[in-house]
């Protein structure tokens, strides 16, 4: 079952460091609700989705035969469509925030 992106952080049990900056952090990313916690989780999912589709990039043979020029000009348009599509989720979730209040 997917999560709704403003339903709060859970424990899933797992110990975690003790150490006193990551714990800071944790309790901080705890802490936070609503639209404030949905905009946390759709840009650690960008993160994610452009991570993978770099590597995706990367690793495929079309990508090893270009050149530096032409690789630099593919990552910079992948990157370009993911922030874009990035931004319209980002606003459309500030609207839904915005017309729930």
């Amino acid at each position: 079952m997917k999560k709704k992106a403003s339903e709060p952080f859970g424990s899933k049990g797992a110990v975690h460091s003790s150490h006193p900056k990551t714990r800071s952090n944790r309790e901080h990313l705890l802490a936070k609700t609503g639209l404030e916690l949905a905009l946390v989780r759709l840009d650690t999912a960008r993160r994610t989705a452009k991570y993978r589709a770099l590597k995706k990039l990367r690793e495929s043979k079309a990508y090893l035969k270009m050149s530096d020029e032409e690789k630099k000009a593919i990552e910079e348009h992948t990157i370009r469509e993911l922030e874009e599509e990035w931004e319209t989720k980002r606003e459309k979730e500030i609207e839904n925030w915005e017309a729930a209040e």
